[in-house]
This record gives structure tokens, sequence and C-alpha cells, in this order.
């Protein structure tokens, strides 16, 4: 791996977002992990109300949700709810959790000392199936922090399913970073945060670990070109690369290529880009492009499904 490029995933600073959850800023490219207009926010609805529950709801599950018949979920409640008072950007005052500095500048550890051995060699995720019929595919592309695998779990959990979930990242956290982050306390009531630490360390072996009986998870370190993804097989793809200016070849028509052969007929794409070169890949490769209003801060985000046929 490029010794330059590491060197600048290396250099990582937690800051606090408006909504008093945590992202990671990568000073040398002015790039952040999550929105600071709200990490928590963002990822509920990019990849939870206009990712999962969407295709939830377009097998009839509506859990936890309520809304006039035939129409989209409601904004969610119960796990993803932050404490019940206003938050100020600047979150001067708040208890717990958000008692932090506004910036934490984690040291650069000038090499890989402490990180896991990446693999020298295409891996294939031999994810044989669902942990049982009820279960949906996930792939996610920039595992990062694990705010949306965290999501995804209560989420899960929340409505009595199965689910087998691969993520992708070239660049895992260090311990001392993602133990200092506070996204696990600020969802389910910080149910699950015994295992929100277990999707991290998942990163050293690679191999699949099963959180709370029903959710089947695998951290693979490697770039998605350096995975053999399965042909016909992921429900839903969260697609949360950093942006296109920053890593084109994620973004272009090879790379969507990739994800569509991977994903199922009737299964979702959903991102929270809506620049138009990408919108344009994504529909030179089959793809059916819908673009839902977006995040605080953003007009657009995109979806994109592999219509059958």
């Amino acid at each position: 791996m490029n010794i330059f490029i590491m060197e600048h995933f290396f250099h990582r600073v937690i800051k606090k977002s408006a909504d008093g959850s945590h992202t990671l800023f990568l000073p040398h490219w002015q790039e952040h992990y999550h929105s600071m207009h709200g990490a928590l926010g963002e990822s509920v609805h990019v990849f939870i109300r206009e990712g999962l529950d969407r295709w939830l709801g377009g097998r009839g599950t509506h859990c936890g949700a309520t809304g006039r018949e035939g129409t989209f979920p409601a904004p969610l409640q119960g796990p993803f709810d932050l404490p019940d008072r206003e938050v100020s950007p600047d979150l001067d005052g708040l208890p717990g959790p958000f008692d932090l500095p506004d910036q934490l500048e984690l040291p650069d550890p000038g090499g890989r000392q402490g990180l896991c051995a990446q693999p020298d060699r295409e891996v294939s995720p031999d994810l044989d199936g669902p942990t049982d019929r009820s279960g949906l595919r996930i792939l996610e592309i920039g595992f990062g922090t694990g705010l949306n695998a965290l999501l995804s779990l209560a989420r899960i959990m929340e409505c009595g399913l199965c689910a087998d979930y691969l993520a992708l990242e070239p660049y895992p956290l260090r311990k001392g970073e993602y133990t200092r982050l506070n996204i696990p306390e600020l969802v389910a009531g910080g149910a699950y945060a015994g295992a929100y630490l277990e999707m991290h360390e998942a990163s050293c072996t690679g191999h699949p670990i099963t959180l709370e009986d029903r959710f089947r998870f695998r951290l693979l370190p490697l770039r998605l070109e350096e995975t053999e993804l399965p042909t016909d097989h992921f429900d839903l793809v969260y697609h949360d690369a950093f942006a296109p200016q920053f890593q084109p070849s994620l973004w272009d028509e090879a790379a969507f290529a990739r994800l569509y052969r991977a994903m199922r007929e009737g299964a979702l794409l959903t991102t929270y880009s809506a620049k138009g070169s990408v919108k344009r890949a994504m529909r030179a490769v089959g793809y059916r492009v819908e673009h839902p209003p977006g995040p605080a801060g953003k007009r657009q985000m995109s979806r994109a499904i592999k219509d059958p046929g």
C-alpha cells in the first residue's frame, strides 16, 4: 500500500458534529468521515431511513414505524433518539458523552504499528447465505467509524430479523480511535456497545462473527477492486466512500458495474452523493436512479435500484 496515502489516513482528528455525535476529520484532505451537520443524523437518514427501511417497506415490513398506508415510514424512533433537549452546534455545557473538547488530536503512528496485516490476495466474502430465509444481505463500501453498521444492527434487532453484513474498509481505525468515539453511547442507549467493539476488532481476522445471535458480520480490510464479490447476492448496498474528488475510482462506471453484478434483482444502493457524474455512472451500468431529499445540509442524495430483467 502507498505509504504516502497511509500517513494521511492515519492522521485523523475526532470532531463533534452538530447533533453531538463524533466524526473523524482528515486534515490533509479537509474531509470528514460523516457530515458536520450531524454524523448520526446523516447516517440515519441516508442509510437507515432511505436504505434499510425502504428495502423493508418494499417487502411489507414497517417495523416500529408509523405512516399512512403505502407511504414511506415516518422518521425513526427508539434506538436513534438523541437526548431530549435542544442541541446547538457548539454543544456548550452538554453533559456525559458530549462533555469533550471540540477536537481531539489522535497520534500519528507513522506506520502500520498496532494494525493487523492486510491480506495480500483477493478474498471472497464466503457468505453462503443469510442466517435464515427471513434475513437480508448488506454490503457496505467504507466501514469507517462503524456508525452505519451499528445503526443497522439496532434496526435489525428491533425488527426481529436476521442479516448478513459485509463491510470493506482498507484503512481500519486503531483501537485508540474507535474506543474514544461516542457513537455506541448514542445508539439504543448503549445496548450494543460491546457489539460495536467486536465489529472493529473483526478487521484483524477477516472472519465472520455473529452478533446478538441474528446478525452475522464480516469486516475485510480491502478495497473494492481487491475483493471478489459474489454475483446476484446482496439486497442492500451502503456506498459510503469518501467524496468523488478524493476517491474517484469508487464512483465511476467500473465501480458501479462491480456493485451492480453483486446485487440481486430488486436490490437497493444508497449513498449521500447526488453529484451529476455519479448518477450518470449509475445509469450507464443499468441502475434506475432516484434522488430523495438529503440529510441536514444537503438538498438531495441518491438511491439506485437494480430492477428485475
